[in-house]
């Protein structure tokens, strides 16, 4: 007759077996979801995947500004801390701008639930609102500005490289979108 401790371990191994089995069906269950879409994944949708052509995924919102984030990181530390001082009024700027943003959407959000409706208030909100993105818009531009203007020519040629790989999909399609600039 066997001992306890012996017949245990085929146990355990089949539990550690199962637990990296369900590990791995899972990374690979959250690769698919993320690469299709969770909705055409779920069974949800019936149509294709949804890519839109680069140029209009060129014309995401914030794109510079994360590609400027991403060149300021490959910079070295005595250039970043002499750009960052030429954008940190910017930066500023647009904090504040994005502050009377959030505060307009509020307001706009109080306005909607207010009973009873009123069209009058809703639209003051709305055209504040417009207002405060606008203003925001331009507080992102000027920064845009002074850090391109700021950047030399080498750095502006990564500039323009990151700005196009940014247009591309998530998972690069070829094995040359690897390279690191």
């Amino acid at each position: 007759m066997r001992e306890p401790g012996k017949r245990r371990w085929p146990w355990v191994l089949l539990i550690v077996s199962l637990a990296l089995n369900l590990l791995i069906v899972g990374g690979v269950a959250g690769m698919l979801a993320r690469h299709y879409g969770i909705m055409r994944f779920a069974g949800l949708s019936d149509g294709p995947p949804h890519h839109p052509p680069p140029q209009l995924r060129m014309g995401r919102p914030g794109l510079l500004l994360r590609a400027a984030n991403r060149l300021m990181r490959r910079l070295p530390p005595p250039r970043r801390r002499q750009l960052f001082q030429i954008i940190r009024p910017h930066r500023q700027a647009i904090r504040e701008a994005t502050r009377a943003v959030a505060a307009a959407r509020l307001r706009l959000a109080r306005a909607l639930q207010a009973r009873p409706h009123e069209e009058r208030r809703i639209s003051a909100a709305l055209r504040e609102l417009k207002q405060a993105e606008l203003r925001a818009r331009a507080a992102v531009m000027a920064f845009n500005e002074a850090f391109v203007l700021a950047l030399n020519e080498q750095e502006r040629v990564r500039l323009a490289r990151l700005l196009e790989r940014s247009g591309r999909r998530r998972f690069p399609a070829r094995r040359s979108d690897f390279r690191r600039n």
